[in-house]
């Protein structure tokens, strides 16, 4: 590959990590707007459905935002890059660490709604526990969905 291959790449992915953090981002701010509250099993389903979606993008962007540190080394050991060229990895990832943070606060309102039902209440904590501490959305040993 040639140098501008090389950097094309390197950019392409960080750009492509600011459009997925975008995307769903908006989808927690669609899912405010549209919830008050939890207040039904309809909400909670609309909860769940947002939740498994978060995961899936989380998973995206581990990929997107460790690629160009591995493209970037790999083009090193090759000599197609220079450790000069470390700063087109690292300044793209300080733009999606403050988009991130931005994320984060979104995240952190849609897990904090408030729910009209302990029921309800109850399965919403699980499915943030689900949320924060496991990078996959699968079913749990009951055969529901968490």
């Amino acid at each position: 590959m040639t140098r501008d291959q090389v950097l094309f790449f390197i950019l392409a992915l960080p750009a492509a990590a600011l459009l997925n953090a975008g995307w769903h981002g908006l989808a927690l701010h669609r899912f405010l707007v549209g919830h008050i509250a939890i207040a039904s099993s309809r909400d909670l389903d609309d909860f769940r459905n947002l939740v498994r979606s978060q995961m899936r993008a989380a998973l995206v962007q581990i990929f997107l935002l460790v690629g160009p540190y591995i493209l970037f080394f790999l083009a090193l050991y090759l000599r197609v890059l220079t450790s000069a060229d470390l700063a087109l990895v690292i300044l793209p990832g300080v733009l999606i660490g403050v988009a991130g943070a931005a994320m984060k606060k979104l995240e952190s309102r849609v897990q904090q709604l408030p729910v009209a039902d302990p029921l309800l209440e109850k399965q919403r904590d699980a499915l943030v526990r689900r949320w924060t501490r496991s990078p996959f959305f699968r079913e749990d040993e009951s055969g529901t969905r968490s």
